[in-house]
Order: structure tokens, then C-alpha cells, then sequence
């Protein structure tokens, strides 16, 4: 079993050919909970006057709001109040060494940024939501992600 220790979410501002996810992306913030993407997927009634029980199919997936935690950070908090009501591409990198090899999914969305509750005996937090925009796409196979810094990321596609 994987361990999530060094999931990652990158950001770039969007770019319009929304395929084509190769190109630099910045790291977001220093998640310390990294929520999915995929909201879950509801069922749709097909039910007949003769059925003996309620008959279902897969419906939509739900739309979703990822609220992302993590600490709070200066340089991170700066660039997301700059982001703010602008249009990004994202990309979740899953895995062990922050460069996605368990899983990678791609999507369009928005960002905003807020403080957490300051505690006195408590690290510092800060939470980023982020609206999801269009249907995230899995393109684990599809992409190599690679960083030198741990905070800018170049992805280009595999192959």
C-alpha cells in the first residue's frame, strides 16, 4: 500500500488547449491532507411500477470543493491571494516521492485561501479550496513529472 507522505497539487494558469497538460507548473501548497479530486458518483432511479425493489444505474459524479490543508507558509499564502478569481490547471500527484507515480489527475478550477483557527500550542495552518471546474482526468501513463527543487515542476509527456 502507498503512502500519501509526498502527494503534491500543482497549479499553472490555464491554458486554453486544456489536453495538453505538459508545460511548468508551481506547487500549491505543502499539503498535509490532500482530499480527492472525484466527487462521488450518484445513482439514478429506474424503477418501474413492476419492480419488486428500487433499480438504480450509475449517474453523474457530484461536483466538488477540495479543501486543502496545510501549513501555513508565507510564499504560498502570497501566491494564492495573487491567484485569486483567476482560471488555473491543476494536476494531484499521488505517490511516495511527489512526482505522481501512483496517480496523477488533471483539471481545471479556482482557488481561494484562507487562515485556519491559530492556537497557541499549535503549528500554523492554512486552507486552500479549490473549485473544480471541469471533470478531472487520470493521466498517470500519460505524463513524467519531474522537479530539482521540490516547488516548480516540469511535466512533460511520457513517451
Amino acid at each position: 500500500m502507498a503512502s500519501g507522505l509526498k502527494s503534491r497539487i500543482l497549479y499553472r494558469t490555464h491554458n486554453d488547449e486544456t489536453t495538453n497538460w505538459a508545460g511548468s507548473w508551481t506547487m500549491l501548497i505543502r499539503p498535509k491532507t490532500l482530499p480527492s479530486p472525484l466527487g462521488e458518483r450518484n445513482s439514478i432511479d429506474v424503477s418501474t411500477l413492476e419492480d419488486e425493489q428500487e433499480v438504480t444505474e450509475p449517474g453523474r459524479r457530484a461536483s466538488v470543493t477540495m479543501s486543502v490543508q496545510g501549513a501555513m507558509e508565507k510564499d504560498y499564502l502570497d501566491a494564492m491571494v495573487q491567484l485569486a478569481d483567476t482560471k488555473l490547471d491543476f494536476m494531484v500527484l499521488y505517490g511516495t516521492e511527489g512526482l505522481g507515480s501512483i496517480a496523477k489527475y488533471a483539471f481545471t478550477g479556482f482557488v481561494d485561501v484562507n487562515p485556519d483557527e491559530a492556537d497557541a500550542d499549535e503549528h500554523l495552518t492554512m486552507t486552500a479550496n479549490i473549485a473544480v471546474s471541469t471533470v478531472p482526468v487520470k493521466i498517470t501513463d500519460d505524463y513524467t513529472v519531474v522537479t530539482t527543487d521540490g516547488k516548480a515542476f516540469t511535466v512533460t509527456a511520457a513517451g
